[in-house]
């Protein structure tokens, strides 16, 4: 790497915060404050980019009401407000 300028973060909280946790310790090296943290493994279309892109709020959960019963999490909410999340819910919802 000593040919790169490249500069190497280590998460001393890894099992806690996965990989979300190196973002935090390289938060300096961003010059923007506009940025977009997603999963890499998930497939945006377009019109979900556009939906993305068009809100303002600093954070923001967006809910597909048509995967309720299958998927790897779930969660909650309720006049959009995040109440719940969380694998266990798969089993709490019906």
């Amino acid at each position: 790497m000593k040919d790169y300028n490249v500069t190497i973060y280590y998460n001393s909280f890894y099992k806690v915060t996965n990989s979300i946790g190196r973002l935090w310790y390289a938060r300096n090296e961003f010059n923007t404050n506009e940025i977009l943290i997603a999963n890499a493994d998930v497939y945006y279309t377009q019109e979900l980019l556009d939906i993305i892109f068009e809100h303002n709020e600093e954070n923001f959960l967006l809910e597909d009401v048509t995967r309720i019963k299958e998927g790897d999490y779930f969660f909650r909410s309720e006049n959009e407000i995040l109440l719940k999340y969380g694998n266990e819910l798969r089993f709490l919802l019906f």
